[in-house]
């Protein structure tokens, strides 16, 4: 190998580099360097065992990834870059149809939409439905079991419809290549052979990633000189969700025995302590490999603080942002899921502190009791000022929830404007005496929310309107998660407490999908979408019981996987980790995460 190669690599670096022909597991930590070995080892075949660069294949998790190491990789001319969908795309289009056509993420849910209104499927988003939908099917497809709060007969007559399009229009999804390639190279040796001779070396990177399909169609373009070069971490394995899983870096070595084991031991990101502490959470885990890391930096910053409420907490988090924002540091907050990040977000706005925002598509306007009670809302707003503002669609979706025996023809011939539709309704049921009690009720009752603050606003309207009572006996029948649309209304009512009027409380909800600047050095995204990154400070604020682990991790029994996913956001810090949890959560009593109780000396 050639001298500057051997002086940038650490020992086990240098081993994994050097490796030569046959099948290899390089399980490489966070921070431990994993592109520069898969690079460097690209550099070693070329130049060291005279492999010709055509007959390389790098592939990755991301399109990003590829590109990177393609920039990164001098002399890429040759040697083939890409996803596993676009690797395996190229097979197809070589061997067995020139003008297929993948469609589109936007056609797809568009698709789902109009099949959400075919089935009157619930849902409190019809964009977030579609996209439930589609996980579906793509576990479906891969092999695994839908995960869907519909009927399963309806989820099937969905499935069929997909398919059915997709076939019509000669379409293939990102599911469809990979199963398609894998019949092919199955079921052609011709084919197969071709691809053999083609590519002779295969890297694969994230290799934890992998679902069992995929991972199988690489197998079989590797052929009989398993000449599989895999690069991956089992401790951070955490998209479960996709039918990936842990387990196919064990498969890997059933499959190849005799394969070398290398373990890339130094972690050049989190300093010794928060490695230390990120050890402690991880190890809870059964049947991982075993590893053990060295730190090549000491030092570093740990703590772990509780609070009484999330607004106490989030002050504190803001404070100490600002400090490190000041100072020049990269900085990231790290929430479970989408919408736990909203109070947050919302404090940074009216702090005038500069953020960016990844994944926060799905506000919690979108949310299907949060819509219903956010009418009330306006409709009271709408009322009592006696605007002329339209109204009426708001009316006719709450004037039965709960039900009132309103019929909605009754407001059809109106003016739009709420003071009318009400006029209308009065005078429509003034031979119905029972229905006009009804009417004159749900008046006096927005009147009364109009001179309430948005959190008693929307406490009238759970309580004393009778919402939350009617929702328990609506949503079992319409598919809809209980537990999950009470969780949105409690998020509704923390969130309300910050504002002073309707108003401000209406343009918040609606602008909380809002992503901030790509400029700024605070970075607020799901643990989830962090992976692959890493930052100077590291917040991870909400650390209980029924987030992470969340309460379906822990009636499902996956709770290793929460823990790989609390450990892949911990190991995003380099030099500070600040971990916080609250002892009351959306007005209800709360207790430190299980996940970090040990590491705590709870």
């Amino acid at each position: 190998m050639c001298y500057h190669l051997r002086m940038e690599l650490n020992p086990s670096q240098l081993r994994a580099v050097s490796h030569g022909s046959g099948p290899c597991l390089v399980l490489a930590g966070p921070g431990s360097g994993k592109t520069t070995v898969i690079i460097r080892r690209i550099q070693n075949l070329i130049t060291q065992y005279h492999i010709r660069p055509e007959n390389i294949l790098a592939v990755t998790f991301s399109r990003a990834a590829a590109e990177e190491m393609s920039q990164r990789f001098s002399g890429a001319d040759g040697v083939t870059f890409g996803t596993v969908h676009s690797i395996f795309l190229r097979i197809l289009k070589e061997d067995l149809r020139r003008d297929l056509s993948v469609i589109s993420e936007n056609d797809s849910i568009a698709f789902m939409k109009m099949e959400i209104k075919k089935y009157s499927i619930p849902c409190r988003s019809a964009d977030a439905m579609a996209r439930e939908l589609l996980l579906s099917v793509s576990r479906m497809k891969s092999g695994g079991a839908p995960s869907m709060h519909i009927p399963y007969e309806t989820f099937m007559k969905v499935f069929s419809d997909y398919s059915a399009f997709l076939h019509e229009r000669a379409f293939f999804d990102f599911d469809d290549i990979i199963n398609e390639c894998c019949r092919l190279l199955r079921s052609s040796p011709s084919v197969l052979a071709k691809w053999h001779e083609r590519y002779k070396f295969i890297l694969a990177d994230e290799f934890q990633d992998l679902s069992p399909v995929q991972y199988m169609c690489i197998r079989l373009l590797a052929g009989p000189s398993g000449n599989i070069f895999a690069v991956g971490d089992d401790d951070q394995s955490i998209y479960g969700f996709r039918g990936a899983g842990s387990g196919i870096m064990r498969r890997f070595l059933s499959d190849f025995p005799a394969a070398v084991q290398i373990l890339l031991d130094v972690n050049y990101r989190c300093a010794s302590r928060i490695l230390s502490a990120s050890l402690d959470v991880i190890r809870e885990n059964a049947g991982r490999f075993e590893k053990e890391f060295s730190p090549f930096r000491q030092g570093g910053l740990v703590n772990l603080r509780s609070y009484a409420t999330r607004r106490e907490e989030y002050r504190e988090v803001i404070q100490n942002i600002r400090k490190l924002d000041l100072a020049g540091k990269d900085i990231a907050v790290l929430f479970r899921g989408n919408y736990d990040s909203y109070l947050f977000t919302q404090m940074l706005l009216r702090e005038g502190l500069r953020f960016s925002c990844r994944d926060n598509t799905d506000g919690l306007a979108d949310r299907f009791a949060v819509r219903d009670v956010l009418r009330y809302l306006r409709v009271a707003a709408a009322l009592n000022s006696r605007t002329l503002a339209p109204a009426r669609d708001d009316i006719l979706h709450i004037v039965n929830r709960p039900e009132r025996f309103i019929r909605r023809d009754s407001l059809l011939g109106a003016p739009a404007d709420a003071a009318s539709c009400f006029a209308s309704m009065l005078s429509n049921y003034r031979s119905e005496p029972a229905t006009l009690v009804n009417v004159r009720k749900l008046q006096n009752d927005l009147y009364m929310i109009a001179g309430l603050s948005p959190y008693a606003a929307v406490s009238y309207v759970r309580k004393v309107v009778g919402y939350d009572k009617w929702l328990c006996s609506y949503a079992p029948g319409k598919g809809l998660d209980i537990d999950e649309c009470l969780e949105n209304l409690d998020a509704l009512s923390e969130f309300a407490a910050v504002y002073e009027s309707f108003d401000e409380l209406l343009e918040a909800v609606n602008s909380a999908r809002v992503v901030g600047d790509d400029r700024a050095g605070i970075h607020v995204m799901t643990m989830h979408a962090s992976k692959g990154m890493e930052f100077d400070a590291v917040f991870l604020p909400d650390l209980i019981e029924g987030i992470i682990p969340a309460k379906n991790a822990v009636k499902e029994g996956t709770i290793d996987e929460e823990r790989r996913l609390l450990y892949v956001a911990m190991t995003r810090a380099k030099e500070e980790l600040h971990l916080s949890w609250v002892r009351e959560y959306r007005f209800k009593e709360a207790r430190l995460s299980r996940l970090v109780e040990k590491f705590a000396g709870f």
